[in-house]
C-alpha cells in the first residue's frame, strides 16, 4: 500500500504547473516580488516549525499556524502569473509539511513524503530565482498593473461558476465518500484531471485566483487526510480534519457571494412551486431536456428570468435550470 501511495503522491506533485506565458495572467512587478518575499518568510517559518514538531500538542499548533498563514496567502497573494504558481506551490508544500510531521509522530517512515515535499520546495525556489533574475535584469516593472486585481467580469464569472466550481464540488463529494485505498486512488486521479482543467480555463480576475487557491488547498488536504487514515491515525487525532472543515465552511460563504455576483445585472425574484406533485427542473426550456432535479410543492426558487413560458432559475451552486411557468408562483399558497 505504501508504494502505491508514494507513486500517487509523486504523480500528484510532479504534475507540471502553469507557466507564466499562458496568457491568462500579467507578469509580476517589482512590488509584487516584495510581497511574495514577505509571504515566503512566513512560509519558511512554517517549514521550520514542522521540523521541530515532536508532540501532538506541537502538531496542532503547527496546523493552526498553517491555517492562519493560508488565509493570509489567499488575501495577500499578488494577482499576477508567477505569484499564482508560487502560491499554488506554497499551499501544497505547507500541507506536505504537516503530513511529514504527523507521520513522524506516528513512527512511520517519512521519506516517501519528504522527497516530493523537497521537490516542491526546490521548484518553488527556482520560481523565486527566476523572478529575482528578472528584477536584476530590469524585466520587471516597478508597480503592479491596475487591472491585475480587478473583479471578474460577467463573462469571467460565467466561466468560473458553475463549470469550474461544479467540478470541484463533484470531486469533494467523491472525497467525502472515500473509505478504501481503491477509492482513494480514484479520487487522486480525478483531482489531477480537475487541476489540469482549472489551469486551462481559469479566467484572469481576482475571484478566480482566490477560488483556485482555496480549492487546491482543500483537495490537497483531503489527500493528507486519507494518508493519515491509512496509516492508522484516527479522525479525532487527525489535525487535518478540522482544517478541512473550516475551509469548506469558508468556501461555502464565498460561493454565496459568487452566486450573488452572477446575478448582479439581473432582477432576481422569489417564486414557489405550486404543482401538486412538485415540478421537474430541466436543463433547458422544453420537456425533452434532462431533468436536473425535482422540487417539492411550496419549495422556494431564485428566478432570474420569468418572461417566457419557462422560467429560468439559479441553483445555490451557480448552475441554472428551467421550470414550466404554470408550476411557479410568487404566492406560496397558490
Amino acid at each position: 500500500m505504501k508504494s502505491v501511495l508514494m507513486s500517487l503522491l509523486l504523480v500528484l506533485l510532479l504534475t507540471p504547473a502553469a507557466q507564466a506565458s499562458d496568457g491568462k495572467f500579467a507578469s509580476c512587478s517589482a512590488s509584487d516580488l516584495e510581497t511574495l518575499q514577505r509571504l515566503e518568510s512566513g512560509f519558511d517559518a512554517l517549514l521550520v516549525q514542522g521540523t521541530r514538531t515532536r508532540s501532538a500538542t506541537l502538531l496542532r499548533y503547527l496546523v493552526e499556524r498553517q491555517y492562519e498563514w493560508r488565509l493570509g496567502l489567499n488575501d495577500d497573494l499578488p494577482r499576477c502569473a508567477e505569484a499564482f504558481e508560487i502560491g499554488w506551490l506554497m499551499s501544497q508544500v505547507s500541507g506536505d509539511a504537516v503530513a511529514v510531521a504527523a507521520l513522524g509522530l506516528a513512527d512511520s517512515d517519512r521519506v516517501w513524503m519528504q522527497e516530493p515535499m523537497d521537490f516542491g520546495k526546490s521548484r518553488l525556489a527556482a520560481r523565486f530565482d527566476d523572478l529575482k533574475a528578472d528584477l536584476e535584469g530590469g524585466a520587471l516593472t516597478s508597480q503592479s498593473l491596475d487591472d491585475v486585481a480587478a473583479a471578474c467580469s460577467d463573462e469571467q464569472l460565467a466561466i468560473l461558476a458553475p463549470g469550474i466550481l461544479i467540478g470541484f464540488q463533484d470531486n469533494g463529494a467523491m472525497a467525502l465518500a472515500v473509505i478504501s485505498p481503491e477509492e482513494f486512488i480514484e479520487y487522486v486521479f480525478a483531482y489531477i484531471d480537475w487541476r489540469s482543467e482549472v489551469w486551462q480555463h481559469l479566467p484572469h480576475c481576482n475571484e478566480a485566483v482566490e477560488f483556485s487557491l482555496m480549492m487546491n488547498q482543500i483537495q490537497g488536504d483531503f489527500v493528507a487526510l486519507f494518508l493519515h487514515r491509512f496509516l492508522g491515525i484516527a479522525d479525532e487525532d487527525n489535525p487535518v480534519k478540522p482544517q478541512i472543515e473550516s475551509e469548506l465552511d469558508r468556501f461555502a460563504g464565498k460561493m454565496e457571494d459568487l452566486v450573488t455576483a452572477l446575478d448582479r445585472n439581473r432582477t432576481v425574484l422569489a417564486y414557489f412551486v405550486v404543482g401538486d406533485r412538485g415540478a421537474n427542473i430541466r436543463a433547458c426550456p422544453t420537456t425533452t431536456c434532462d431533468i436536473l432535479t425535482v422540487y417539492e410543492r411550496g419549495q422556494e426558487m431564485r428566478v432570474i428570468d420569468d418572461t417566457g413560458e419557462w422560467y429560468e432559475i439559479r441553483f445555490d451552486n451557480g448552475e441554472t435550470g428551467f421550470i414550466a411557468g404554470f408550476l411557479a408562483s410568487m404566492d406560496p399558497s397558490s
